[in-house]
């Protein structure tokens, strides 16, 4: 599982195939969800 953001983004610009494929298979609901909760939070201190 992609545990944040920062790990997709390496992912996704990665050159290696199976690293990329992590990126666009994984589920990343979660990890979004903790990205959307701490931007808010930030937001709205």
């Amino acid at each position: 599982m992609i545990n944040s953001a920062e790990e997709f983004v390496r992912l996704r610009i990665n050159e290696k195939l199976g690293e990329y494929l992590k990126a666009a298979w994984d589920e990343p609901l979660e990890v979004w969800l903790e990205e959307l909760k701490s931007t808010l939070i930030c937001v709205n201190g």
